[in-house]
């Protein structure tokens, strides 16, 4: 009975070794550690009065100077920005605000991991032009050449003032190439970085990319479906009223001839005034000899009538 008890609990215990090794290979890794990467469009800023713009390396501030600051595991106690592992950003530089070039961090790492997640911690000071940007787009690529992605994240917390902000994307692609594009969020002029961390999670979907791409084509699909319905739908109201509008154009024409036609068929005060029969029309001169005729009438009359007399 001993012997089966202790063979139980052993059996307990290779099974829970087994279950825990597992779970430890099942751990995202941190693949950055061992990837090579650019700064690109790190600005420097000249050291000695008058403060200004300088290409010349020795004039640079802010910088990695290691090339391993941001995957050394290292991170910043606080937001001082003068502690030598943020590494600056300026979105203030000529090259930037007048010419809009992109500020980016590319990475390389040592081959193609089934990337997930990427951690990125940094600087939201919000005191001398120092904040957080306003987001960080992930793209990738299997040559270096060919980018594609565009991935947007988000901050694990609300943002505060004074406190390190940590900035997540989910890639969830197998890749070897990494690029990190940054926006300055408005008002700020600097971006601190002081480690980036990228995680190998090793469940990638192989046919993710060619999922993404046939959602992407449904959709394109789908709005073009939907701009072409919209276009119909405009073209056939356009007809409509076109239609409406001839059809009124031609009743009011209809409307103005009919009222035209009754104006020409209706007698004028002239025609309706009763005819003068020819026979009862007098000349002026004949009313004036018989109105003199008829006084000298009278007039003999009364004479001879006084005469008499």
């Amino acid at each position: 009975m001993k012997k089966i008890f202790a063979l139980v609990i052993a059996a307990i215990l290779c099974i829970s070794m087994v279950a825990v090794v597992a779970s430890a290979d099942n751990e995202p890794t941190n693949v950055a550690a061992n990837a090579t990467y650019e700064i690109h469009d790190i600005y420097q800023q000249q050291k000695t009065s008058p403060w200004g713009w300088s290409d010349d390396p020795a004039d640079a501030v802010y910088i990695d100077d290691t090339g391993k600051d941001l995957i050394d595991g290292v991170h910043a106690p606080d937001t001082s920005f003068s502690d030598p592992a943020w590494i600056g950003m300026s979105s203030n530089h000529p090259n930037v605000k007048e010419n809009g070039l992109d500020q980016y961090l590319l990475f390389v790492l040592d081959k193609a991991y089934d990337v997930g997640t990427i951690r990125i911690t940094l600087n939201n000071l919000q005191n001398s032009g120092i904040g957080a940007p306003a987001c960080i787009e992930a793209y990738y690529s299997n040559d270096g050449t060919e980018w594609k992605g565009g991935y947007e994240g988000d901050y694990t917390e609300e943002l505060v003032a004074g406190t390190c902000a940590v900035y997540e994307i989910k890639l969830d692609r197998n890749t070897q190439y990494i690029k990190l594009v940054y926006t300055a969020a408005t008002g700020c002029s600097w971006m601190f970085t002081d480690e980036v961390e990228i995680y190998d999670d090793g469940d990638i979907d192989p046919d993710a990319e060619s999922k993404e791409a046939e959602a992407s084509k449904a959709a394109e699909e789908s709005k073009a479906a939907e701009e072409s319905k919209k276009a119909e739908e405009a073209s056939k109201a356009a007809e409509e009223a076109s239609k409406a509008a001839e059809e009124s154009k031609k009743a009011a024409e209809e409307s103005k001839a009919a009222a035209e036609s009754e104006t020409e068929s209706a007698p004028t005060a002239e025609s309706s005034e009763a005819p003068t029969p020819q026979g009862a029309t007098f000349p002026v001169w004949l009313i004036i000899v018989i109105a003199v005729a008829v006084v000298a009438v009278v007039v003999v009359v009364i004479i001879v009538s006084k005469k008499k007399k």
